[in-house]
């Protein structure tokens, strides 16, 4: 009786219905090996879902869109630029972020040493504007 009324207290200040439906751990390793989702997103999709791994991803999948979506108008007006000559060929790039925080991570830094020494090292390799957008494609 005293367990009833703890949880239906509970249910009321927190404005939940709890589920007692367990999701097979299996099945969520899975979901998150096909999606790269986190583990606690595929568990939810799983109990939304009634344990229907297809319906599961599709709703995974929207989700994701739906966040790449809102990333899309951010600026990304911080970052950095590096210079690398090799021989008679020099590089520079300019490699952007959201956050000052992002370009002072030691893997954003590494990532622009990587690209620019490969640059230069590659005479083969170009870049070009695409359609006027500040997107970049290799050619």
């Amino acid at each position: 009786m005293h367990a009833q009324k703890s949880t239906r207290f509970a249910k009321m200040l927190l404005g939940r219905n709890f589920s007692t439906g367990k999701v097979d751990i299996k099945q969520v390793k899975a979901l998150r090996e096909m999606t790269g989702a986190p583990y606690l997103e595929c568990q939810k999709a799983l109990k939304e879902f009634g344990s229907d791994i297809q319906q599961a991803k599709k709703a995974l999948k929207e989700k994701g869109l739906m966040k790449a979506e809102k990333k899309v108008s951010r600026a990304t007006s911080e970052g950095l630029v590096a210079v690398q000559e090799f021989g008679n060929i020099a590089s520079i790039i300019e490699l952007n972020c959201e956050t000052d925080f992002v370009a002072k991570t030691s893997h954003f830094q590494d990532l622009l040493r990587e690209l620019t020494s490969t640059f230069a090292q590659d005479s083969s390799l170009s870049f070009s504007k695409v359609d006027g957008d500040d997107a970049l494609a290799a050619l």
